[in-house]
Protein backbone atom coordinates (compact mmCIF):
# COMPACT_ATOMS: atom_id res chain seq x y z
CA UNK A 1 0.00 0.00 0.00
CA UNK A 2 1.21 3.49 -1.24
CA UNK A 3 0.87 5.74 1.59
CA UNK A 4 3.23 8.51 0.91
CA UNK A 5 0.95 10.73 -0.96
CA UNK A 6 4.15 12.03 -3.24
CA UNK A 7 4.37 8.64 -4.92
CA UNK A 8 0.62 8.09 -4.96
CA UNK A 9 -0.30 9.85 -8.35
CA UNK A 10 -2.93 9.84 -11.10
CA UNK A 11 -5.79 8.95 -9.20
CA UNK A 12 -6.86 11.58 -7.76
CA UNK A 13 -9.91 12.08 -10.19
CA UNK A 14 -11.28 8.51 -8.92
CA UNK A 15 -10.91 9.91 -5.68
CA UNK A 16 -12.71 13.03 -6.13
CA UNK A 17 -15.17 11.19 -8.32
CA UNK A 18 -16.13 9.33 -5.19
CA UNK A 19 -15.76 11.75 -2.52
CA UNK A 20 -18.45 13.86 -4.98
CA UNK A 21 -20.51 10.35 -4.43
CA UNK A 22 -20.45 10.69 -0.86
CA UNK A 23 -21.20 14.25 -0.78
CA UNK A 24 -23.92 15.85 -3.23
CA UNK A 25 -21.41 18.56 -5.23
CA UNK A 26 -23.30 22.05 -4.39
CA UNK A 27 -25.14 20.48 -1.26
CA UNK A 28 -24.46 20.48 2.35
CA UNK A 29 -25.93 16.67 2.52
CA UNK A 30 -24.59 13.40 2.51
CA UNK A 31 -25.56 11.09 -0.46
CA UNK A 32 -26.44 7.65 1.98
CA UNK A 33 -27.63 4.11 0.70
CA UNK A 34 -24.78 4.08 -2.22
CA UNK A 35 -22.00 1.38 -2.75
CA UNK A 36 -18.51 1.82 -4.93
CA UNK A 37 -16.75 -1.57 -6.05
CA UNK A 38 -13.37 -1.36 -6.88
CA UNK A 39 -12.54 -4.64 -8.58
CA UNK A 40 -9.47 -5.20 -10.14
CA UNK A 41 -5.83 -7.40 -10.10
CA UNK A 42 -3.62 -7.83 -7.14
CA UNK A 43 -1.32 -5.42 -6.45
CA UNK A 44 -2.78 -2.71 -8.75
CA UNK A 45 -3.12 0.02 -6.59
CA UNK A 46 -7.17 -0.78 -5.19
CA UNK A 47 -5.75 -0.48 -1.35
CA UNK A 48 -3.52 2.33 -2.05
CA UNK A 49 -6.64 4.19 -3.49
CA UNK A 50 -8.66 3.29 -0.21
CA UNK A 51 -6.11 4.32 2.07
CA UNK A 52 -5.83 7.94 0.32
CA UNK A 53 -9.95 8.32 -0.46
CA UNK A 54 -9.84 7.75 3.66
CA UNK A 55 -7.28 10.43 4.04
CA UNK A 56 -9.34 12.68 1.94
CA UNK A 57 -12.48 12.11 3.41
CA UNK A 58 -10.90 13.14 6.77
CA UNK A 59 -9.74 16.11 5.19
CA UNK A 60 -12.70 17.53 3.57
CA UNK A 61 -15.38 15.94 5.71
CA UNK A 62 -13.89 15.86 9.32
CA UNK A 63 -16.42 15.26 11.86
CA UNK A 64 -19.27 14.71 8.99
CA UNK A 65 -18.01 10.95 8.50
CA UNK A 66 -17.66 7.92 10.05
CA UNK A 67 -14.89 5.54 8.61
CA UNK A 68 -15.59 2.46 9.90
CA UNK A 69 -12.41 0.58 8.25
CA UNK A 70 -13.34 -3.42 8.22
CA UNK A 71 -9.84 -4.16 6.30
CA UNK A 72 -9.68 -7.50 4.63
CA UNK A 73 -13.09 -9.55 5.46
CA UNK A 74 -11.33 -13.14 5.05
CA UNK A 75 -9.73 -12.08 8.72
CA UNK A 76 -13.35 -12.58 10.35
CA UNK A 77 -13.56 -16.03 11.83
CA UNK A 78 -15.39 -18.27 9.96
CA UNK A 79 -17.98 -20.79 12.43
CA UNK A 80 -19.46 -24.31 12.11
CA UNK A 81 -22.51 -22.85 10.81
CA UNK A 82 -23.91 -19.97 8.46
CA UNK A 83 -24.89 -18.29 11.17
CA UNK A 84 -21.54 -18.17 12.62
CA UNK A 85 -20.06 -16.04 9.98
CA UNK A 86 -22.91 -13.67 9.86
CA UNK A 87 -22.80 -13.12 14.15
CA UNK A 88 -18.87 -12.21 13.35
CA UNK A 89 -19.43 -10.16 10.63
CA UNK A 90 -21.71 -7.85 12.54
CA UNK A 91 -19.74 -8.25 15.48
CA UNK A 92 -17.03 -7.10 13.69
CA UNK A 93 -18.73 -4.18 11.67
CA UNK A 94 -19.92 -2.75 15.35
CA UNK A 95 -17.18 -2.82 16.84
CA UNK A 96 -14.89 -1.08 14.37
CA UNK A 97 -18.07 0.99 14.30
CA UNK A 98 -17.54 1.37 17.78
CA UNK A 99 -14.19 3.05 17.63
CA UNK A 100 -14.87 5.24 14.73
CA UNK A 101 -17.76 6.64 17.20
CA UNK A 102 -15.21 7.14 20.11
CA UNK A 103 -12.93 9.24 17.96
CA UNK A 104 -15.97 11.06 16.46
CA UNK A 105 -16.32 14.18 19.18
CA UNK A 106 -19.20 15.14 17.94
CA UNK A 107 -21.33 11.84 17.15
CA UNK A 108 -19.30 10.68 20.43
CA UNK A 109 -21.48 12.78 22.42
CA UNK A 110 -24.87 12.87 20.66
CA UNK A 111 -24.34 8.59 20.89
CA UNK A 112 -24.05 9.42 24.70
CA UNK A 113 -26.96 11.70 25.44
CA UNK A 114 -28.61 9.51 23.94
CA UNK A 115 -27.18 6.23 25.96
CA UNK A 116 -26.53 4.24 22.74
CA UNK A 117 -24.23 1.48 22.98
CA UNK A 118 -23.18 -1.17 20.45
CA UNK A 119 -24.61 -4.34 22.11
CA UNK A 120 -21.61 -6.42 21.33
CA UNK A 121 -21.97 -8.31 24.63
CA UNK A 122 -25.74 -9.69 23.71
CA UNK A 123 -24.61 -10.29 19.94
CA UNK A 124 -21.80 -13.11 21.42
CA UNK A 125 -24.23 -14.29 24.23
CA UNK A 126 -27.41 -14.69 22.46
CA UNK A 127 -25.81 -15.23 18.35
CA UNK A 128 -29.34 -16.58 17.31
CA UNK A 129 -31.02 -12.59 17.79
CA UNK A 130 -27.46 -11.10 16.27
CA UNK A 131 -29.69 -9.59 13.96
CA UNK A 132 -32.20 -8.74 15.76
CA UNK A 133 -29.81 -6.71 17.96
CA UNK A 134 -27.51 -5.15 15.56
CA UNK A 135 -30.79 -3.88 13.43
CA UNK A 136 -32.42 -2.19 16.83
CA UNK A 137 -28.75 -0.39 17.95
CA UNK A 138 -28.09 1.08 13.86
CA UNK A 139 -31.55 2.23 13.60
CA UNK A 140 -31.13 4.18 16.48
CA UNK A 141 -27.57 5.41 15.73
CA UNK A 142 -29.29 6.28 12.11
CA UNK A 143 -31.32 9.05 13.96
CA UNK A 144 -28.36 10.35 15.53
CA UNK A 145 -26.47 10.22 12.48
CA UNK A 146 -29.54 12.29 10.29
CA UNK A 147 -29.84 15.15 12.95
CA UNK A 148 -26.12 15.66 13.02
CA UNK A 149 -26.32 15.01 8.89
CA UNK A 150 -22.99 12.68 8.89
CA UNK A 151 -22.21 9.10 7.43
CA UNK A 152 -20.78 6.11 7.91
CA UNK A 153 -18.26 5.37 5.26
CA UNK A 154 -17.82 1.88 5.74
CA UNK A 155 -14.94 0.12 3.88
CA UNK A 156 -14.46 -3.70 3.11
CA UNK A 157 -11.63 -4.95 1.23
CA UNK A 158 -12.39 -8.04 -0.35
CA UNK A 159 -15.86 -8.26 -0.48
CA UNK A 160 -15.48 -11.05 -3.26
CA UNK A 161 -14.71 -13.65 -0.12
CA UNK A 162 -18.75 -13.26 0.71
CA UNK A 163 -19.40 -15.13 -2.64
CA UNK A 164 -16.87 -18.15 -1.70
CA UNK A 165 -18.70 -18.08 2.18
CA UNK A 166 -22.06 -18.41 0.25
CA UNK A 167 -21.01 -20.88 -2.11
CA UNK A 168 -19.54 -22.98 0.60
CA UNK A 169 -22.16 -22.74 3.01
CA UNK A 170 -20.94 -20.81 5.53
CA UNK A 171 -22.69 -18.06 4.93
CA UNK A 172 -26.35 -18.10 3.80
CA UNK A 173 -28.05 -16.48 0.84
CA UNK A 174 -29.87 -14.35 2.72
CA UNK A 175 -27.22 -12.73 3.30
CA UNK A 176 -27.21 -10.48 0.16
CA UNK A 177 -30.66 -9.46 0.74
CA UNK A 178 -29.10 -8.07 3.73
CA UNK A 179 -26.52 -6.32 2.82
CA UNK A 180 -29.04 -4.29 0.01
CA UNK A 181 -31.55 -3.72 3.02
CA UNK A 182 -28.39 -2.19 4.97
CA UNK A 183 -27.36 -0.07 2.42
CA UNK A 184 -30.74 1.35 1.76
CA UNK A 185 -32.15 1.47 5.42
CA UNK A 186 -29.07 3.72 7.43
CA UNK A 187 -26.94 6.65 6.71
CA UNK A 188 -24.41 4.66 4.91
CA UNK A 189 -21.79 4.55 1.97
CA UNK A 190 -19.99 0.84 1.27
CA UNK A 191 -16.56 0.81 -0.45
Amino acid sequence: KMTDASMFYGRSGMIGQIMEMICLPNSERMNYGRAVSLYGQTRTGKSSLMYHLKEGLKEKYGERILIWDMANIGEIKVGEDANDYLVNFLYTMLDIGAEAIDENSRICAAVEEKGLEPPLDLIMEKPFSAMNYFTSYMRKLNHVLQENNCIIVLFIDEFTYLHGQIKSGKLSEDFMKFWKAFLQNYCVFAI
